[in-house]
């Protein structure tokens, strides 16, 4: 489907600058300017159907070239001016045609360019024994932790629990990074999280903690 190409402007202007029949070189005129506006606006849908992801439109736009086409190699050597307005009225169809199509391309382009985005419910479970007095959850890739969750409150106590209501999650930037720090500024709990359209239902992050180990883990729940 990407390999439609674009309609070269030949054939009804070539024909049309060799015809000397019944209509008027005025009508002649108008009917080729017509025929090289379809023929640009082919190709403008073309060339923005190639940079979409949806192939939808594939075969219309192959079965519009052909159309076209068949336009271009019409002989009106004998046409009068009323056969001419049956072409104009054709190429008029095809025109509004175009129109839809390209209506429908810049919709599409616009879906595709913005990077889908889903809610996802977290509450976070402090089960480690250690108050929580910094607690950040932000994209991996991001440098920029964003808000302390628990700055506008004390801390977040040895087994307590927040709820931080929902996060929004941009698709293909799944991997998020928690870090929760005591009131010394010691890292308790450091963990990548990946959260997939599965968990749109809600999760609860429960922090814990070893003394023995002296070391912290996660697990969804």
């Amino acid at each position: 489907m990407r390999k439609i190409g674009k309609i070269l402007l030949v054939g009804l202007v070539v024909t049309m600058l060799a015809a000397c029949g019944k209509a008027s070189g005025e009508e002649i005129a108008r009917v080729q300017g017509m025929y090289a506006d379809l023929v640009e606006q082919h190709n403008e849908v073309v060339e923005v159907y190639a940079g979409v992801e949806d192939d939808s439109l594939g075969k219309e736009l192959e079965e519009m070239a052909k159309k076209i086409e068949d336009i271009g190699q019409q002989d009106i050597q004998d046409m009068d001016d009323a056969k001419l307005d049956d072409v104009v009225e054709q190429m008029n169809g095809y025109a509004k045609e175009y129109e839809r199509m390209m209506a429908e391309l810049e919709a599409v382009k616009e879906q595709e360019g913005e990077p889908e985005v889903y809610a996802v419910p977290v509450s976070l479970k402090n089960s480690t024994g250690v108050g929580m007095y910094e607690i950040y959850l932000y994209e991996a890739s991001s440098t920029d932790k964003g808000k302390n969750l628990v700055e506008d409150m004390e801390n977040l106590d040895g087994l307590g629990t927040l709820n931080i209501l929902n996060i929004f999650v941009t698709k293909g930037e799944e991997l998020w990074h928690l870090e929760a720090l005591d009131d010394g500024g010691t890292v308790i709990e450091s963990a990548d999280i990946e959260f997939t359209e599965e968990h749109k239902n809600g999760v609860t992050i429960n922090m814990e903690y070893s003394f023995d180990s002296m070391e912290g883990w996660i697990k969804i729940e």
